[in-house]
């Protein structure tokens, strides 16, 4: 994990986030089912035992590719307008796209000086209490916490100890028991 903590790391200090290229559109990545564009983030060090994205931990990974914040945001932007009001939501998946902080936080910032009415969603391995205030900021719901094999579920989220956060004017919520499917 050290070595994918060094390659993030060199990632980040070029300016740039490891994406698989292709924004797409789903219901089912949204925790209440909305219809959102997904990104999926390339790079992840809690090596979870049974993840369903272990080709993403690989920054390098033949799936991915590096982007600027700007390009990122273009792309985003294309998919948005021709979704044609359709589509309110971003889902970021990876991987986990914390590992690109603050990358990430200023993308969202830009992305959302655009669109004022996107609500983002972030899945993170990391714990609700571990993301940076700041990402915080420009997140609206956070599904949190490691994969754990052993306390997998058969629904949503994937395992019990992972949590789903909702910010409700200003105040963050934990609304897990609402979503558990």
């Amino acid at each position: 994990m050290k070595e994918l903590k060094r390659k993030i790391e060199e990632i980040k200090q070029s300016g740039l986030l490891s994406v698989v290229p292709v924004i797409s559109f789903s219901f089912n990545d949204h925790p209440f089912r909305k219809p959102s564009l997904v990104i999926f983030f390339c790079g992840c060090v809690h090596g979870c035992r049974g993840c369903h994205s272990k080709v993403l931990w690989d920054p390098d990974s033949e799936f991915c590719e590096k982007v600027q914040v700007k390009d990122l945001k273009k792309k985003v932007l294309e998919q948005y307008a021709k979704a044609e009001g359709a589509v309110k939501s971003l889902v970021l998946l990876g991987g986990d796209p914390v590992e690109y902080y603050p990358l990430i936080a200023e993308f969202l910032e830009e992305l959302k000086e655009e669109v004022k009415d996107l609500e983002v969603v972030l899945f993170t391995g990391y714990s609700f209490e571990e993301v940076p205030e700041r990402l915080l900021s420009v997140v609206d719901v956070v599904v949190d916490g490691r994969y754990e094999e052993d306390l997998k579920t058969e629904g949503f989220p994937a395992s019990l100890n992972q949590r789903v956060w909702q910010k409700e004017e200003g105040v963050w919520k934990d609304v897990t028991s609402i979503v558990r499917r």
